[in-house]
């Protein structure tokens, strides 16, 4: 995994089929898109002079599920071979289940709604600054960006949510930030869902510039069609910065 803090994941395989041929995913509501559009988000943070970038660490594991329905997500453990297999539930957010982002968004939305009146600015950083679980946020002035800041931190925290993998294009705004809870490499690659395994999209907090990430490499000298095709859409570029790359590479598809 290219997760920072995350090195394992609990995944839920809530599509495996029962003995009824049904999936508990067959059956769940999944809810309606709530999830803001990624080129408004990256758009609108390009746009602030003071940013700063963080996640919620383990989002989906911070909200509890209602007892009755935390039933259906059943696991078997045991520590070790030979002891009895045992049986639980999850009563957490589980990965893997088809409402799991709907219930994830719908929990922070409800978050900055109870917590506008207290914390109006984090109210809006948490409503159209995010994309599931990353912050994308800012100022124009360090003053603004600051106040931000600790308003996203403390609004998250009454719900126990805690922010972590900080970065930021100036040191001010990292200040009381512990460093095992800031970006330990320069440059943050953007992932936004996991069906997008390499966005190629980064960000340099030191120079504060986008940068893209192209590596056309093939594992043989004789590369076939669906190879070509895989790479080129590698480039994820979700503000258009890359169409001329990305119309040039369409175009040696199209003579091949």
């Amino acid at each position: 995994m290219d997760a920072a803090s995350t090195k394992v994941r609990i995944v839920f395989d809530a599509s495996m089929k029962t003995t009824n041929g049904k999936s508990l995913n067959d059956i769940l509501a999944t809810g309606p898109a709530l999830q803001q559009d990624l080129s408004a988000i990256l758009s609108n943070w390009r746009t602030m002079k003071y940013v700063f970038i963080a996640d919620i660490e383990k989002m989906f594991r911070c909200i509890d599920v209602n007892e009755e329905d935390a039933q259906y997500q059943r696991i078997l453990w045991r520590e070790r071979p030979g002891e009895p297999i045992q049986e639980y539930y999850c009563s957490t957010v589980m990965f893997g289940t088809a409402s799991a982002p709907y219930t994830a968004i719908r929990t922070i939305n409800q978050l900055a709604q109870d917590e506008a009146e207290r914390f109006p600015l984090a109210a809006k950083v948490l409503k159209q600054q995010m994309y599931v679980d990353d912050i994308l946020s800012g100022g124009d002035s360090l003053e603004l960006a600051l106040r931000v800041r600790d308003e996203t931190i403390s609004t998250l925290r009454t719900a126990t949510f805690e922010l972590r993998k900080w970065a930021s294009n100036h040191p001010t705004l990292l200040s009381g930030i512990p460093a095992e809870h800031r970006q330990s490499k320069s440059k943050m690659q953007f992932k936004p869902t996991d069906p997008i395994k390499a966005l190629g999209l980064y960000w340099d907090p030191i120079t504060d510039e986008i940068e893209f990430k192209a590596n056309f490499q093939f594992e043989t000298e004789n590369p076939t069609k669906r190879t070509v095709l895989s790479n080129i859409a590698r480039l994820f570029d979700p503000l258009g910065w890359l169409n001329p790359v990305i119309i040039s590479a369409k175009l040696i598809l199209q003579e091949l």
